[in-house]
């Protein structure tokens, strides 16, 4: 349309130029004529007259040819205005095509749900609708008269982004890095939104003008801080172990709803022995689970995909499953569920266990090993403890002897005397005979819980450690609050009550304290039943309290000491009681805590 323009003023311009340069030439030689006339004064009418008529035809001339081509030149006009008003026309229908393309356009890029802006890397140019309500302006125009950037909304959070990294503006550190993936967090009505930003420069002209979008992700932020929980809690069941494998990698599957395998990660992959054609997309279970469970797995599954629901989400599962090739392999599994698109989808956390389950059976072993140590030196307790309850009536068995001996020798046979002094041999005799009794029960071990009165357990644990404390000058304090039943393993009750009265006997034999005391207190709510046993030994130092369950520390190694006696009641206690064994500082002395169930659990007694 504008060269139509051009054409048509060009045009006008031309005839009308040299239009006037004919007058100028016409004028000047009429100039010329009256001057030559007027030098020479030739004014004859035979010259006069032909000039007049030469210069009348010389101006009529003109007018002639103008006259003769105006048509031409209206002619012309009306052929350039026609094609203007319809090239105008077109103008305007491509203008309103535009116009209509154009909020088309923005309509599309309005109804994104995630943040758009168009900039050069300086100044906004275009903004969508989503960017506009999230920023809390109408117009771009509004926004442009508070902010420069939208980085001003950015917030300071790990693995975010800024306004400015390594020295790059955050846009510019963007297009340098586009195979990363770029997050950054920004505040909306009092929450922190958590973005993945994309950006692509425009290629179809020189402006030099970038796309940046920003996917809303604190939702899928929420769900991996659940599952990195969830998997926290499995990590702390086998510390023990981590240091071992060194490896906090689990496999990451997810299913559809279908129980079709629609992600995994390459440690999944590793596990498995699969290559990603042959299971994604694939029924998960029939695959990897044992064919025994392949009917109860669809069922719960179907159940899950309809509710969202199952009775092992949030739960660490020790189960079977099968690698390519056919081996059977152990794995902890832990579930949970998520909803996309109104469809509940799993994502599940396996880690295989054969390195643990292995190692759990040499820790076993190896407790086993340091148990029996422990019932040796308990033994040599015992034995030493045997000697201390049996010199005394071994005396007075000796010194009756000897004096029916004597009596018998010098005649003095009294039958009364004898039937007394006879008598009280036997009842020393009886004594000694129910300390191997007591002695030997309680070296019998439990395979089974047994039911017991609290009391029968004191005073078990009395028989065997009361004279030797008696011998010792060390006075022992019992309280029991009210009697009632513990179904337990009695003998290990027991002997931890023995393990931790007899360090408190060695501790006050080796300060040489004249009034050593120990108190044995034990008191029970609805379902467990607290031992309490003190001492007035002054406590444990601080700087080893917290390691004096640790399998050979000890305190008394010059007296012989093993540093197995606490870290096996430990193991005891928790272990095979199921209960808990602590210890504390009291302003006289160490006390230590033995709390164990009422009721037994039988299923929980394998470990």
């Amino acid at each position: 349309m504008n060269n139509l323009l051009e054409v048509m003023q060009l045009s006008k311009g031309i005839v009308f130029k040299y239009f006037f340069i004919f007058l100028s030439v016409i004028t000047i030689v009429e100039i010329l004529v009256m001057i030559f006339l007027y030098f020479f004064n030739l004014n004859s009418v035979w010259i006069e007259a032909p000039l007049d008529a030469f210069l009348l035809s010389l101006f009529s001339y003109p007018i002639l040819v103008f006259s003769a081509i105006k048509p031409f030149f209206k002619e012309m006009n009306n052929s350039l205005m026609q094609e203007l008003n319809l090239r105008t026309k077109e103008l305007k229908n491509s203008s309103k095509k535009l116009e209509f393309h154009q909020n088309y356009l923005q309509d599309i890029i309005d109804a994104i749900p995630n943040i758009m802006i168009v900039t050069d890397g300086h100044n906004i140019v275009k903004v969508n609708r989503t960017m506009l309500k999230f920023t809390g302006f109408d117009t771009l125009q509004a926004f442009k008269q508070k902010h420069e950037c939208i980085c001003e909304f950015f917030i300071e959070e790990n693995s975010c982004l800024m306004p400015f990294m390594e020295g790059l503006m955050w846009l510019d550190y963007i297009l340098s890095k586009p195979a990363n993936i770029h997050e950054v967090s920004m505040m909306h009505n009092d929450k922190v939104h958590r973005f993945i930003i994309q950006a692509k420069t425009l290629d179809f002209d020189e402006t030099n003008h970038s796309v940046v979008t920003f996917t809303d992700v604190t939702e899928i932020e929420g769900i991996k801080k659940q599952l990195n929980s969830s998997n926290k809690i499995l990590l702390e069941n086998e510390e023990k172990f981590r240091a071992i494998t060194n490896s906090a990698l689990d496999a990451i599957i997810m299913l559809d709803n279908r129980g079709k395998l629609i992600f995994w990660n390459p440690k999944a992959k590793d596990m498995l022995g699969y290559e990603e054609e042959e299971i994604m997309g694939k029924d998960f279970h029939k695959i990897v689970a044992p064919k025994a469970f392949h009917e109860a797995s669809k069922v719960a599954y179907e159940k899950f995909a309809r509710t969202g629901e199952g009775a092992v989400l949030g739960q660490i599962l020790e189960l079977s499953a099968i690698k390519k090739g056919g081996h059977e392999f152990p794995i902890s599994l832990i579930l949970s569920g998520v909803q996309i698109d109104g469809e509940w989808h799993s994502i599940g956390f396996m880690r295989d266990i054969t390195e643990r389950n292995k190692l759990q059976g040499e820790i076993k072993q190896k407790d086993e090993i340091m148990l029996a140590q422990s019932r040796q030196a308990a033994m040599g307790d015992m034995i030493s403890m045997i000697a201390h309850q049996w010199r005394q009536p071994i005396t007075a068995i000796s010194m009756g002897a000897q004096n029916l001996q004597v009596d018998i020798e010098m005649g003095d046979i009294d039958p009364g005397r004898f039937d007394t002094k006879l008598a009280k041999i036997v009842e020393l005799t009886t004594f000694l005979s129910k300390t191997i009794d007591d002695f030997r029960d309680f070296l019998k071990p439990n395979k089974k819980p047994d039911t017991q009165m609290l009391s029968t357990i004191v005073k078990g644990t009395l028989s065997i450690v009361e004279k030797s404390l008696e011998n010792n000058n060390i006075i022992l304090k019992q309280s029991l609050e009210d009697d009632i039943e513990i179904t337990t393993f009695s003998n290990e009750v027991i002997q931890v009550c023995i393990n931790i009265i007899n360090n408190a006997k060695d501790i006050i034999k080796i300060k040489e304290m004249d009034n050593g005391t120990i108190s044995l207190k034990i008191s029970h709510d609805e379902e467990t039943a607290t031992f309490e046993i003190c001492d007035n030994a002054g406590g444990i130092p601080e700087d080893i309290l917290l390691r004096i369950f640790e399998p050979y520390f000890s305190t008394k190694e010059e007296k012989g000491g093993t540093g197995l006696g606490l870290y096996m009641s430990k193991m005891i206690v928790q272990g095979h009681l199921k209960g808990i064994l602590d210890v504390y500082n009291s302003e006289e002395g160490a006390c230590f805590l033995i709390s164990v169930p009422l009721k037994h659990d039988e299923e929980k007694s394998d470990d």
